[in-house]
């Protein structure tokens, strides 16, 4: 019985990965340069269904990048063991909790500044990620800090703000809304993975051409 449910789970992980890897291939087909993508002819609805869809396939290519190569898959940087290089993980994770919360509420006031500053049409989402990557590499209370900020800010200030100054409807809203969440998640997964040297190693998927090279 125990061999029969083991065999069985193994069947489902096996179709999920068919299924993944089927869709990954169609994503990639569907959007062979995705960064250099031509938002400005869009609607608002194709171009956050766009923005989904790269999400969707950045988060696949992240999961089979030993099998598939993404244009926009960032770099790895190992150590001469070959294991990835963690450093500026674990120095930040010896901070205190205070030191987490007030680091990690300067990260993302920095970059949304950084942003505005920089004001690269489609450009929000690598600050979005690189905020937030850079508030959850303080730790595991600064990953929180960075998503207790983002539930009030895309809950309520931008969801409401999109529809009332903006025009958005409520759909519309909500799905921009749930796009900003999306980034962000991303953006404090990468930092917890260990996986990438810095912020912008990270984001660099999501950087589009005219965003300053100093950010």
């Amino acid at each position: 019985m125990i061999g029969e449910k083991t065999t069985f789970r193994q069947q489902l992980k096996k179709l999920q990965r068919a299924g993944e890897e089927k869709r990954l291939k169609a994503l990639q087909a569907k959007y062979p340069n995705p960064n250099n993508i031509d938002y400005g002819n869009m609607s608002l609805r194709d171009e956050l269904q766009t923005r989904f869809d790269l999400d969707e396939m950045n988060n696949l290519q992240q999961k089979y990048k030993s099998q598939q190569t993404s244009l926009a898959q960032p770099q790895i940087t190992t150590n001469t063991s070959g294991a990835v290089d963690k450093s500026l993980n674990t120095i930040k994770q010896k901070q205190s909790p205070i030191q987490q919360i007030v680091g990690a509420i300067g990260d993302m006031s920095s970059n949304y500044f950084d942003m505005k500053k920089d004001n690269t049409i489609n450009g929000d989402d690598y600050f979005h990620c690189k905020a937030n990557y850079e508030a959850a590499s303080r730790g595991d209370i600064g990953a929180k800090t960075a998503k207790l900020l983002e539930d009030v800010k895309e809950n309520y200030w931008d969801y409401w703000d999109n529809q009332f100054r903006k025009g958005l409807t409520r759909s519309q809203a909500d799905l921009d809304k749930r796009h900003d969440k999306r980034v962000n998640k991303i953006g404090r997964q990468r930092a917890q993975s260990g996986l990438y040297s810095d912020s912008r190693d990270a984001c660099n998927s999501y950087r589009v051409n005219g965003i300053n090279d100093k950010y």
